[in-house]
């Protein structure tokens, strides 16, 4: 029997009031993946500016740093985030950077401190690969002016294939990065022209082998499911080449339908919610059976023998217990400062608030404590980064564990089994604060509807 016929049996086997559960969850305009909770709510968030912060907080931990890179050599038909296609300008990254050092001095000030000391740094985008050599350089040197790293600590950063050359690669390893993280998608030609991707699959194998002969300690390979046109024979070839070429560590990505990306224009087929369970299947299955890598959270494997756990964590989050401390530094990028949470404008916005000594917070929320006990619940039982509190989340989410431990989705210490890793998304929105349980429904009977004060935002 085939993986794919195995994998549609075990689903099969589900009830079906679950999958119906599960399936009714999820909104119809995902925003983000749901246990990056709250940023996967922006209804949630309004306008604000940098006197949320308090910035009286007592800095009891290092900082965890994101900087975005708002540039790609072409744009994804289901890309939401903020990027421009298009090779950039040289002056145009050269006052960019001049924009980070002055977010970075300004949270120097801020926080009393003549450097920040941070553990992590992941730079993102758009695609940070895009940026020459001598660009990737003054962007390093300018963050290491200002920030102190930890020993061991995690430097990061996001790249495409299509971008990457041994140059690139080297100026990212002098800069001090430690972690490569190469955006492959998919290894079908067909799957990635229509995706618009800059590469194709013998692209991202010379992509891989140049950063593995540069050395760098750890490689991470992202790769997405339920994808526009692709099948699941698709998607199992993908995985198995993805094994052959062995990276330490393996990211899989559910696409996210959003109204802001092109798929909605250009007429693609797209995988159901079913198909995309499926995939899920595929890529669990193909990875219980290699020896080589164990799950870490339930989208996430890595090596043991090349990857630390910790490098795989949520780049965008502080899911550490207490106060939030990280610093989202360029456009659009989210920070987490004690119980606040907020994220930067576009430009010029995001240019003249810097240039005039403020941040330049736009969007933002104080987090309640219906929010953070839905964070912890979260962290703890989908995310892996926290131990769970079973007392507190027995008293707050009774019925939502009574469903998951009834369906074996959690076992007794609260984390979630191999079938609760197929609904790790579903899962996590079951912890939302603004979802209600309607009278007539029930989690006794497997049945769950559920809605935000947007109607799930569809």
């Amino acid at each position: 029997m085939s993986i794919i016929d195995l994998c549609k049996d075990r689903i099969k086997a589900f009830p079906k009031d679950m999958l119906a559960a599960m399936e009714h969850i999820r909104p119809a305009v995902v925003h983000e993946k749901a246990h990056v909770y709250p940023i996967s709510v922006p209804e949630k968030w309004s306008d604000v500016d940098e006197t949320i912060i308090d910035w009286s907080i007592t800095v009891d931990k290092p900082l965890r740093l994101y900087v975005h890179i708002p540039w790609c050599r072409s744009k994804c038909i289901f890309c939401f985030y903020e990027s421009e296609a298009g090779e950039p300008k040289e002056s145009d990254v050269q006052n960019y950077i001049e924009c980070l050092k002055h977010e970075l001095s300004i949270y120097c000030l801020r926080l009393g401190v003549e450097r920040l000391t941070a553990e992590t740094l992941y730079i993102g985008g758009g695609t940070p690969s895009i940026l020459s050599p001598a660009q990737i350089e003054s962007l390093l040197q300018a963050i290491h002016s200002f920030v102190e790293f930890k020993n061991e600590a995690f430097l990061i950063t996001e790249s495409s294939p299509g971008t990457l050359s041994s140059e690139k690669v080297q100026a990212f390893v002098d800069g001090g990065i430690n972690r490569i993280s190469i955006g492959i998608q998919s290894f079908q030609d067909h799957i990635l022209k229509i995706c618009g991707r800059d590469h194709d699959a013998d692209q991202a194998v010379n992509a891989y082998e140049m950063v593995r002969a540069a050395g760098v300690p750890e490689i991470n390979f992202d790769l997405m499911l339920a994808l526009p046109e692709q099948s699941h024979d698709d998607f199992e070839k993908t995985v198995m080449r993805a094994l052959e070429l062995a990276p330490s560590s393996l990211s899989f990505l559910d696409l996210r339908v959003a109204s802001g990306s092109k798929l909605h224009e250009m007429g693609y087929y797209y995988p159901t919610w079913h198909e995309d369970i499926l995939m899920r299947a595929i890529y669990q299955h193909l990875l219980k059976g290699d020896s080589r890598y164990e799950r870490t959270r339930p989208h996430y494997y890595v090596r043991s023998d090349e990857a630390r756990e910790r490098s795989t964590r949520v780049p965008c989050l502080d899911s550490r217990s207490g106060l939030g401390f990280q610093a989202g530094l360029g456009v659009t990028a989210y920070s987490h400062i004690g119980d606040v949470c907020f994220i930067n404008s576009r430009n010029p916005f995001y240019s003249d608030r810097l240039k005039a000594g403020e941040l330049a917070v736009q969007r933002g929320l104080t987090l309640t404590e219906e929010d953070k006990m839905a964070m912890k619940a979260i962290r703890a039982i989908v995310d892996y980064t926290l131990v769970p509190d079973a007392p507190a989340v027995l008293s707050r989410y009774k019925k939502e564990v009574q469903f998951l431990l009834e369906n074996g989705l959690i076992d007794n210490e609260f984390r979630l089994t191999d079938d609760g890793c197929l609904f790790g998304e579903e899962v996590a929105y079951m912890f939302y604060p603004d979802l209600t349980v309607t009278e007539s429904t029930s989690y006794d009977k497997g049945i769950l509807h559920a809605y935000s004060k947007q109607d799930r935002m569809g």
